[in-house]
């Protein structure tokens, strides 16, 4: 009995073959099926069921014959292309036969005989080639390779049966050549030798997925399981290797000029033969697999087909200038000489740009810092002669916004002052706040030439201003105030007239939503802003949605209506994600229905490992401004195509300041003495020397920065800070951040720091105190940089001049270096760094990461103690035993509270002798006690913090009692004092969990009378009977408490 396929009524299955007919015409697979497409009108030009139980994995053309070879599974095809009235009419496609094989077909190709024939090639999953007849599928030749192997991949070059070279690519990561005819031909199996290998390439760490020729044999890319592309010159065997997908590469391609990749993670990314394989271009095209490519033949389209049933057909002309990798590639803009546009007047010292904009003229508009706005013709690469205007206000600040088409500018004045500059570059000047502008945002409105300003002040006071221009002036207009929850700032802002409501988000993820009266939206534009702040009308939220974006800032935010009557969409990002937000319409509502009104989450995705830095609207689509790796890529956010793509220093999280303050505590309060931004991101570590005299910073992008303190007399009142030296980098991929360091020692001439970094990199540096210089003079080996490292310490032996350093990794190991030789003064005379190699590792002393460590030297041995915190929520105690020898490496021995905290421990460090304290992100901080022999370890106090995510802790003792500051998100100063039990045992509650001031306690009191402050309901608590949970049940209950006799 046959077997009758049932029908398919709709497909869209994976696109797994794709092939150009002509530079017109395209062929692609669907399923089991063949389409020809015309690319120019996206129509299907004719269908045809090739194979009614296999799907079609590839597709070979023979342009002179219109014939076309289709092969999947174990099925091969010739189908004909016929045009009925010439090749004007609208094609067929005709199958004159389906054959079956014995083997998984890997590749095809079309190629005659001696005499001109066609014949068919084909490539079988265990490295053999048949050669058949197209017409009858009869066996004509068959070839065994020497290498018994499988295959993923194969390809065929040359167009006769005497020149066919195969590429065989195998499971065991290599690219094989042979011939097929390199002993005879036979068409009975087996009966001649195999055919050897000629070439054998050598270098994936994967199974190889795809080979291809290009237009010589002896140029073939790979592509692996490695996530590599590799383009091979066969003749010396040797590959030019490039990463740049995120998962496993499927296909490749080599054109004149280009080499093209797909891949596993949906993209297409193109690099240029030209300039050493670099990227040029990456276009997403959906969320997982591209599978096919295929290039027309004057090369100037490329089409893909996607795991998702997508076919994208997209040109090659325009990836030009969308990756810049040098500065080389960018025009660098400089103000002109200060005397060329101050008019004789006196030049200002440190004159810089302070803020730009982009108009419509092709143009730049900078303010500088002597408070000139200046512009830049960029089509004729040259300043004009004469400033904009000037005005005092914006001396030393200025921050700048533009509409979406460039054709309005506004400047923020320190004075509360905005200046707008319009389409024929007039200037008009209101003053809308009382204090400095700090954000400005400015959207369209609802007829042309008008526009929303938003406008914030360093008091979060949020103006929302109406502005109507045109070839001569500015009206202005105060339509509304925004009503901001206190302790909030706002960090982004939108209005759209037409969905009726303006969306807010702030620098905590808040996303705060306003209903816009129809009254206010349609007012006429009359009058002038000034003096109108008091009458302005205030707008409270309708929605308030405190975490909307978790705890990140969101950075941008765009309205984009549906076009219907029941939702509008709010598209917002924050630090590297994009979400939507659907709503019900709020315009026109009344004020009592709106606490119906509900924001409802639909998207939530991830676009860059970066952050998100601004939505535009350009043209009608959206597109994402990303950063990361210091890098700017322009997403687009429905294809996901990357734009462009400009290799920069710029940029850094809003949360992320870089700011370095020093502060001072005296009693209860904390007054900031120094604060000083020079690092590009975050400064993840700080280290004081002994004296207090510098100061190092380490963080992102390999920064290690010093700074000198200076006091003015006695007192600590009044202190400055001057940036003293920078760390020379190296240019690298990585881009690796420091994630600790350590001040070693210290003379008047020279200071040794030791850093760790996150590519497993440990450096000692000597700064050269006169010289304002830093001197790496010891690095360790390569071969030691298997783990990022997250922690380091150091200590000297007593008795002994040797100096060591540990650190920890996210291995979970310890390792101890000795350090001696590079304490000295004349470490910076050597000409070369040295390689350090590991004294001894301690394996094991934490399950994941070491995330701290602390090192203290016994006051009875010659041993050292190293006290560490993990990512296994476990803190550890480990002893190191030393000789006297210098050059013998010490025993170890460690132990673990495995379950000292819930979540992950951030800081360890020693108070005293016998004690540990720890802080930790389950806002606890816990103090141990340690037996030195038997490295026991006991919890002696627990406290909670109100410190959200601690995520650094210093003990210092002070006064008799030991002070901890706990930073993290807010900072909590922890007076700590011990408990114990009293004369009818009960135990005592003589801690505080927060900022607790303890002012005694009387003896003749066996527990003790607290005052709670700052709560309505419990002004006073007489004498209780001092046990844990009384306190803490009081504590709960309180802001801030102060324990009296």
């Amino acid at each position: 009995m046959s077997r009758q396929p049932i029908p398919s009524v709709v497909r869209r299955l994976p696109v797994t073959a794709l092939e150009f007919l002509s530079d017109d015409l395209l062929l692609a697979s669907n399923g089991g099926c063949l389409t020809l497409f015309d690319v120019r009108s996206s129509r299907c030009l004719a269908v045809a069921e090739v194979f009614p139980y296999a799907r079609i994995y590839g597709i070979i053309a023979d342009r002179e014959r219109s014939q076309i070879l289709v092969f999947g599974g174990k099925s091969w095809a010739i189908v004909d292309v016929a045009f009925a009235q010439g090749c004007s009419s609208t094609p067929e496609l005709m199958v004159d036969g389906v054959f079956d094989t014995e083997d998984w077909i890997k590749a095809g190709h079309l190629v005659t005989d001696n005499n001109g024939m066609p014949l068919v090639a084909l490539a079988f999953a265990h490295n053999q080639v048949g050669v058949y007849q197209p017409g009858t599928g009869e066996l004509v030749h068959f070839a065994q390779c020497s290498e018994h192997c499988i295959l993923y991949a194969a390809a065929f070059f040359g167009t006769t049966l005497d020149s066919l070279i195969v590429a065989s690519g195998t499971v065991f990561n290599q690219v094989l050549f042979w011939k097929p005819l390199s002993h005879g031909v036979s068409p009975v199996r087996p009966v001649l030798a195999d055919c050897p290998v000629s070439t054998r390439l050598v270098g994936h760490e994967g199974v190889v997925f795809s080979v291809s020729f290009g237009a010589a044999a002896q140029t073939v890319a790979s592509v692996s399981d490695d996530r590599s592309v590799r383009l091979w010159d066969a003749a010396s065997q040797t590959a030019t290797v490039i990463y740049g997908h995120q998962a496993r590469v499927w296909k490749c391609l080599i054109l004149e000029n280009y080499l093209i990749s797909a891949s596993e993670d949906g993209t297409c990314r193109v690099w240029d033969r030209r300039q050493d394989n670099r990227p040029v271009g990456c276009r997403r095209q959906c969320k997982k697999n591209v599978w096919a490519l295929a290039a027309n033949p004057s090369q100037t389209l490329v089409a893909s087909g996607g795991g998702d049933g997508s076919l994208l057909v997209w040109p090659l002309d325009n990836v030009e200038g969308r990756f810049v990798e040098s500065d080389d590639m960018l025009i660098a803009i400089s103000l002109p000489p200060a005397t060329a546009y101050m008019a004789g007047q006196a030049c200002v010292k440190n004159e810089h740009i302070r803020a730009f904009a982009l108009t419509d003229r092709n143009s730049v508009i900078a303010t500088t810092h002597s408070g000139r706005v200046l512009e830049y013709d960029c089509g004729n690469s040259q300043w004009l002669p004469v400033p904009l205007f000037v005005d005092p206000r914006l001396a030393g600040y200025s921050m700048t916004t533009k509409s979406e088409k460039g054709d309005l500018i506004a400047i923020g004045m320190s004075d509360g002052s905005v200046a707008l500059l319009g389409p024929q570059c007039t200037v008009h000047v209101e003053r809308l706040h009382c204090g400095i502008v700090r954000m400005l945002f400015i959207t369209n409105s609802l007829d042309a030439g008008s526009y929303n300003l938003v406008t914030v002040d360093a008091d979060n006071t949020v103006i929302w201003t109406h502005v109507q221009t045109d070839s001569i002036q500015q009206s202005w207009s105060l339509r509304a105030q925004f009503d901001v929850p206190d302790s909030v700032y706002v960090s982004s802002a939108d209005i759209n007239e037409r969905a009726g409501w303006a969306a807010i988000g702030t620098t905590n993820g808040m996303l705060l939503i306003y209903d816009l009266p129809p009254d206010i939206i349609h007012a006429s534009v009359a009058g002038r802003a000034n003096g109108e702040l008091l009458s302005a009308i205030m707008l409270k939220p309708a929605i308030v949605w405190p975490h909307a974006h978790g705890k990140f800032t969101v950075s941008t935010i765009q309205i984009v209506p549906t076009g219907t009557n029941s939702s509008d969409q709010v598209r917002r990002g924050d630090a590297a994600t994009h979400q939507n937000f659907y709503t019900g319409t709020l315009q026109n509502r009344p004020s009592h229905s709106l606490s119906s009104v509900v924001a409802s989450r639909i998207a939530f995705e991830k676009i860059t490992p970066g952050w998100i830095e601004q939505i535009i609207r350009t043209d009608g689509a959206l597109v994402c401004v990303t950063f990361y790796r210091k890098r700017l890529v322009v997403v687009d956010l429905k294809s996901r195509d990357t734009l462009v793509s400009v290799v920069c220093g710029g940029a850094g999280h809003l949360w992320q300041d870089g700011l370095l303050r020093v502060c001072s505590i005296a009693g209860n309060s904390l007054a900031i003495l120094v604060e000083m931004k020079r690092h590009s991101s975050a400064i993840r570590c700080v280290a004081f020397t002994s004296d207090s005299q510098f100061v190092f910073t380490g963080g992102a992008s390999s920064e290690l920065r010093c700074w000198k303190l200076a006091f003015s007399g006695d007192s600590v009142a009044t202190a400055s800070a001057v940036e003293w030296a920078l760390a020379p980098v190296r240019e690298m991929d990585s881009d690796p951040r420091i994630m600790d360091i350590t001040i070693v020692s210290q003379s008047l001439s020279y200071v040794t720091t030791a850093a760790v970094y996150s590519d497993g990199a440990v450096k000692v540096w000597q700064l050269d105190v006169a010289q304002h210089k830093f001197i790496c003079v010891a690095e360790n080996a390569a071969d030691t940089r298997t783990h990022c490292v997250l922690s380091t310490g150091h200590a000297k032996l007593p008795n002994s001049s040797q100096t060591l350093l540990v650190t920890g990794a996210t291995s979970g190991q310890l390792t101890v270096w000795d350090v001696t030789e590079f304490v000295t003064e004349g470490a910076t005379d050597r000409h070369n760094t040295v390689v350090m190699h590991p004294l001894c590792v301690c394996q094991g002393v934490h399950q994941s990461g070491v995330n701290t460590l602390d090192v203290q030297v016994s006051a009875s041995s010659s041993a050292l103690f190293v006290a560490t915190g993990g990512d296994d929520n476990a803190v550890a105690l480990t002893r190191l035993e030393f000789s006297s020898q210098q050059t013998t490496a010490p025993t170890s021995s460690s132990e673990a509270y495995a379950t000292a905290h819930s979540s992950s421990v951030q800081q360890v460090q020693f108070v005293g002798t016998g004690r540990i304290c720890s802080v930790s992100t389950d806002q606890r901080l816990a103090l141990w006690k340690y037996n030195e022999y038997s490295l026991e370890i006991a919890m002696e106090n627990m406290a909670y913090t109100q410190v959200a995510d601690p995520s650094c802790m210093s003990v210092l003792e002070h006064d008799g009692g030991t002070k901890m500051l706990v930073a993290g998100i807010g900072s909590d100063s922890v007076i700590f004092s011990w408990t114990w039990v009293n004369a009818i045992g009960n135990r005592e509650f003589y801690q505080n969990c927060a900022d607790i001031a303890i002012t005694g306690a009387s003896p003749s009191l066996s527990g003790k009378a607290m005052t709670i402050l700052n709560y309505p309901g419990y002004p006073t608590v007489p004498e209780f009977m001092g046990n844990f949970n009384t306190g803490m049940e009081y504590y709960q209950n309180a802001t801030t408490v102060t324990v009296y006799p």
